[in-house]
């Protein structure tokens, strides 16, 4: 488990670490890992696009791979906590 803890840190850790500007693209819905898109400085969707945090709460997983902290950043601590707890689609 620590080493998965760890892993999961240096994702994040390694694309707020890129020193040009980044743009994600999403093309469709992003429900699995969807933090990583929001690290991006530049964020372009198409229309139909939503983002959802499913799998935590689905498997019975509590959120602590950095999708809370980064959540919490770009909607807020309240948001971000209602966001989990419902499986809210943003």
């Amino acid at each position: 488990m620590d080493r998965t803890w760890w892993e999961g840190q240096q994702v994040l850790q390694n694309l707020t670490s890129i020193g040009v500007p980044l743009i994600a693209a999403i093309n469709g819905p992003a429900t699995v890992h969807s933090e990583y898109a929001l690290t991006a400085d530049i964020i372009i969707a198409v229309e139909d696009s939503y983002f959802q945090d499913y799998p935590h709460l689905t498997f019975g997983i509590v959120p602590g791979d950095g999708i809370q902290t980064v959540w919490a950043n770009a909607i807020g601590a309240y948001r971000t906590k209602y966001f989990h707890y419902t499986q809210q689609k943003n």
